[in-house]
Order: structure tokens, then sequence, then C-alpha cells
């Protein structure tokens, strides 16, 4: 689990519940984790290597996720960073936020209802569109996470954001962070739990169909990810 006080302080507008579930999913907290399409055999043991590892993938034309939340290679020209800078696990989480933070904005112009936008936002994360999460099952594995984390996060963190300041945690190890970290509308919390099968609305097909969802999407987006299994995925079922 990531540290309570680094969530707050990087990821201010993402509730603390959240960017754990995305988290666990996209690196299961390996900070140095690459991933790239097919797998990569070794997986950096440290910054350094981390960052010359990445650096020598793009330089010979690899597409590839990067850090904590995984941000795509493609994005950092957008997200104003460098590769040293996306493996700072502060700035890689603030990148984090201002991609899913800009999803779910995307999303909310396309529904009123929150919750659903909110699971819009996880799928938009993924692959940059707004329903294949839903078939690629990354929302509901998103869900599941938060599930888990409400077992073992305090409650009066588990939706903390920069709406809620006065939840703010004594950070155990300090934080470094080299650039500027963006603050944004705090985003809302999944209210549900997959075990009460309504991760997808029923009529989904039918709203995506008649809003035509499946071709929206944002200014900054991730873009469709392959995820085969990694050697960082200790987990095997993500």
């Amino acid at each position: 689990m990531l540290d309570l006080a680094l969530t707050q302080q990087c990821a201010s507008a993402v509730p603390t519940i959240t960017t754990n579930s995305i988290v666990r999913q996209e690196s299961t907290f390996n900070p140095y984790a690459i991933g790239i399409a097919g797998g990569l055999k070794n997986q950096p043991k440290s910054y350094a290597e981390a960052v010359a590892t990445a650096s020598d993938l793009i330089r010979k034309g690899y597409n590839i996720d990067m850090g904590l939340a995984q941000i795509n290679s493609s994005n950092l020209g957008k997200l104003g960073l460098s590769v040293s800078q996306v493996f700072e696990p502060c700035t890689n989480l603030n990148a984090m936020q201002k991609i899913f933070v800009g999803c779910y904005n995307g999303a909310t112009k396309l529904t009123s209802d929150r919750q659903l936008a909110i699971r819009m936002a996880f799928s938009c994360y993924n692959t940059g569109n707004y329903s294949k999460g839903f078939s690629n099952g990354y929302v509901q594995k998103i869900i599941r996470n938060h599930d888990y984390f409400k077992t073992i996060i305090p409650q009066k963190y588990q939706y903390a954001t920069s709406s809620s300041p006065s939840y703010v945690a004594q950070s155990t190890k300090p934080i470094n962070n080299s650039t500027s970290v963006l603050k944004a509308e705090a985003t809302p919390a999944v209210a549900y739990s997959i075990k009460q099968n309504i991760s997808q609305p029923q009529n989904l097909d039918q709203y995506l169909a008649k809003n035509d969802v499946a071709t929206a999407t944002i200014e900054n987006p991730e873009g469709e990810k392959p995820k085969a299994s990694q050697s960082w995925d200790v987990f095997k079922n993500f």
C-alpha cells in the first residue's frame, strides 16, 4: 500500500483508496516497473536502472509504461515530463491524477451519473476509451481492488482528497519531487462493491451506443496498453 501522505500530497484530487486501487493494478506498487508488450525479461531493481532501461527502450522505438501508475511514454511530452522525472513516485502519481481527472471530467460531459462516470474514467485511464475498459475487465479489477483496500486502509483516509483537508496523514518517509504538483478538483470514489454486481450497468451497451462514448477520448489519454502478466505481477491475476 502507498504511503498515505504520498497519495494526499501528490494525487490530492483522487481518493486515497482509488489511487491505491489503480497502482495495485498497474504495477503492484513497484516504482521501477516498466510495462512493455510481451513483457520485460528483467525488471529494474533501482531508480537508476529503471531510468536507464526505459531511456534505452524509448530510443529503440518501444512504447512503454513506467512507474507506479504506468505512465505511457507517448504522454511524456504532453505531461511535460522526462523519463527521470516519471520514475519519481510523487511525480508519477501526479501524472496519474492529471490523466485520471481528465478522464473523469470528460465522462461527466457524457453522463450525469457520477458512479458511471467514475467507472468510465477507469476505462479511459486504461485504454484511452470510455468503453473498452469494461469489456477487457479492467474496470472490474479496479473495483475488486477497491473492495480489498476498504479492509486495510483506515476508514477516515479511504476517501481523503483535497476536498477533505482535515484528514492529512503524517508521512513515514520523505517525499521527493522535482516537478510542480498539479492541484485539481476532487473526483468521487467508488460507492459500491464488486459483490453488488453493479460494476457495469445493465443498460451500458445501449447508453454507449446512444451517446457514442466508444469514440470519446480525452486530451491526454493513456492509450490502450497490452497488459500481459509481468515479472512484477506477484498476484498473477491481472
